[in-house]
C-alpha cells in the first residue's frame, strides 16, 4: 500500500496522525459519496484504516468491518478505538493483501487517501485484487488526494480517469465522481472521490 519509508512515517507519527484524522468526523470525511454509504449488515473492507475513525463509524452502523492497516502503531490505536465493535484488524498492505482470506467478499471496499501511495506499476495488480474481493453488487470507493506532502512522505500522481479506465478493464463503471476542497483547510490540497461498481448490475 505504501512504500516502506511511508509506513515508517506513519509508525513514527501515529499519535499525531490519529489526532489529525480525528479532527474530522467520519460523516464529514465521507459526505462526498453519501448516496453509497453502506447499509446495515453489509460487509466493509477498509483499506488503509489508520486510527479506525471510519471503521468505527461503519461498525456502529451495523456493518461488519475488516480494517487493513500496514503501520503497526496506527493499527494499535485503531484496535483500541474500535474495541468491542465488529471490526477485525489485519496488518497487511497492497497490492497483494496477502494475509486477507481470499474467500471473503465485501459489499463495500474503501481506500481513503491511499491511492497516491501506490506506485503506478502496482495499480493494475492492486485493482485486480480489490475486484476479486467484491461481491457482484458491491462498490469500490477511492478518494484521491491532489497536492504535495510537506513532510517525509512521498506520493505519486493520481487522477480519476485512471481509476475509471482500470475499472472498465474489469467490467466496472463509474457510478459517481466528485471533487472537494480539503476539510483541514490546506489550500494546496484537493480531493476527488470515485465510486465504481460492476456495470452489469448498474444499468
Amino acid at each position: 500500500m505504501t512504500m516502506p519509508h511511508n509506513i515508517q512515517f506513519y509508525n513514527d507519527n501515529a499519535p499525531k496522525q490519529a489526532e489529525i484524522y480525528q479532527k474530522i468526523s467520519a460523516q464529514q470525511a465521507n459526505r462526498a459519496w453519501q448516496k453509497y454509504w453502506p447499509s446495515r449488515g453489509e460487509r466493509v473492507l477498509d483499506v488503509g484504516a489508520g486510527c479506525g475513525r471510519d471503521a468505527r463509524w461503519y461498525a456502529l452502523g451495523g456493518c461488519p468491518v475488516v480494517a487493513v492497516e500496514p503501520a503497526k502503531k496506527l493499527l494499535a490505536i485503531g484496535s483500541l478505538y474500535t474495541k468491542g465493535l465488529e471490526v477485525d484488524w489485519l496488518e497487511d498492505s497492497l497490492p497483494g493483501l496477502s494475509r486477507l482470506d481470499s474467500r471473503l467478499h465485501f459489499d463495500l471496499i474503501v481506500l481513503g487517501a491511499v491511492w497516491m501511495h501506490i506506485p503506478p506499476q502496482d495499480r493494475a495488480k492492486t485493482y485486480h485484487r480489490l475486484t476479486s474481493l467484491l461481491t457482484c453488487t458491491g462498490r469500490i470507493v477511492i478518494t484521491l488526494r491532489h497536492g504535495p506532502f510537506n513532510d517525509q512522505r512521498t506520493s505519486h500522481g493520481v487522477c480519476a480517469s485512471e481509476l475509471i479506465q482500470l475499472g472498465q478493464g474489469k467490467g466496472m463503471t463509474c457510478l459517481h465522481k466528485t471533487e472537494t476542497s480539503d476539510l483541514l483547510g490546506r489550500g494546496e490540497v484537493k480531493w476527488q472521490t470515485v465510486v465504481l461498481g460492476f456495470a452489469k448490475n448498474n444499468t
